[in-house]
């Protein structure tokens, strides 16, 4: 096969040379034509690497502008030209300028949508004139006015020449009561000339005229004076000493009534002196008192019943008491005289656990310099396991003498 003529790539036969045609002698030939054809086809490639990829040489595809065209864009970049700025010019038909030119500074308007929060100044709003306002005084919606400071009054409901720094005694120095609306001369008086006097249950101290504070006093009841008096509590009542409170019913009534019992108290297998539950009364310094009592017992024929009573440091208590009932083929009497401290056994035999018997006792209590409580102690005068009973309706009433 001969060599073929070729200038450029296109130009070259892709199957030449034939093998097992072609002389090999030829084969140099062949590779100068190669060399020739490349370099006829880039005669601008200069001794350096093409560093341009398959994809950045693809951009090239179909265009069509002249290096003039592109020249238009050099140093764009350079100048901090960006492709979104270039873009801005998209679907622009006619000189930029000319259209700005066109554009007079009063005769365009623009949507809320297209002006920016906060950005109308007041230098930019109309000029008004001195002491007003912006607002609006006509009625319903619409657009704001320039209110004057009459105007401004009228909204708020403040009358002309009022003012909002005036002191309680500037207020004071201008307001007279003659001068109120609808307000009667004669019906207001000098404070001056009021005076406040005691009365019945009310002190003089502390009275006068109303120019100053004034505090009502009321006066202590006594016998011979009307006034107020504190209530007295329990312990005072039963004290019976003090003589400036009064007492009400109830607790006076505390006071008299019998303490009674109301249920039954029960000591089995015990000897040991026990304090009664219910009867027991407090006494106070120095005070003689007179003690009634009556007790419902029972207790069985071995366990018997023995009894005393305690009370403050240097109490007297002289007494007479006498048992009867079953077992009691009379009344026992007894008188004793407790000093000093818990009175001695007082014995009453036992009849059956079911036979009631009754106790009286009536005597003289004498308290010293120590206050205190007056007890009844009972328990079984010999062990046994069975009930020994105070029952429920036994009472004590102490009296102060």
């Amino acid at each position: 096969m001969g060599l073929e003529s070729a200038s450029y790539i296109s130009q070259l036969v892709a199957t030449n040379p034939v093998g097992g045609v072609d002389d090999y002698a030829t084969a140099d030939d062949h590779l100068r034509l190669i060399k020739a054809v490349l370099q006829g086809q880039f005669p601008n490639f200069t001794a350096a690497a093409m560093n341009a990829t398959v994809v950045e040489l693809n951009k090239l595809v179909g265009v069509t502008a002249l290096p003039a065209d592109f020249n238009i864009l050099a140093g764009a970049a350079a100048a901090g030209l960006s492709a979104s700025e270039l873009l801005w010019v998209n679907g622009v038909t006619s000189a930029i300028q000319t259209q700005l030119n066109g554009k007079a500074p009063t005769a365009h308007s623009h949507d809320t949508a297209e002006i920016n929060d906060n950005a109308i100044t007041l230098a930019k709003l109309l000029d008004i004139a001195t002491a007003s306002f912006l607002g609006r005084l006509t009625g319903g919606n619409g657009d704001p006015e320039v209110l004057s400071a009459a105007n401004a009054r009228s909204i708020i409901n403040v009358e002309d020449g009022s003012t909002a720094d005036q002191t309680a005694g500037q207020i004071e120095a201008i307001v007279s009561h003659d001068l109120l609306l609808a307000f009667v001369g004669n019906k207001h008086i000098n404070h001056a000339s009021v005076s406040l006097s005691a009365g019945v249950g009310i002190s003089s101290t502390g009275l006068g005229d109303l120019t100053a504070n004034r505090t009502i006093n009321a006066e202590n009841a006594a016998e011979a004076t009307k006034g107020v008096a504190e209530i007295a509590n329990q312990a005072e009542v039963d004290a019976g000493t003090d003589d400036t409170r009064i007492v009400t019913p109830l607790k006076l009534a505390a006071a008299v009534t019998p303490i009674v019992k109301t249920v039954d108290e029960v000591v089995n297998n015990s000897t040991t002196y026990q304090d009664d539950n219910t009867l027991a009364k407090a006494v106070a310094i120095n005070t003689r008192y007179a003690i009634e009592m009556f007790v419902v017992l029972d207790t069985s024929v071995n366990a018997d019943f023995k009894f005393r009573f305690t009370g403050p440091s240097g109490f007297e208590f002289p007494f007479h008491w006498q048992v009867s009932g079953p077992g009691q083929t009379a009344p026992v009497q007894f008188n004793h005289s407790v000093a000093n401290g818990p009175g001695g056994l007082h014995f009453i035999a036992g009849a059956s656990a079911s036979a009631h018997m009754a106790l009286l006792i009536t005597g003289t209590v004498k308290v010293g310099g120590t206050a205190g409580t007056v007890t009844f102690q009972w328990a079984q005068n010999a062990l046994e396991v069975s009930d020994t009973t105070v029952h429920e309706n036994s009472w004590l009433r102490v009296t102060k003498l």
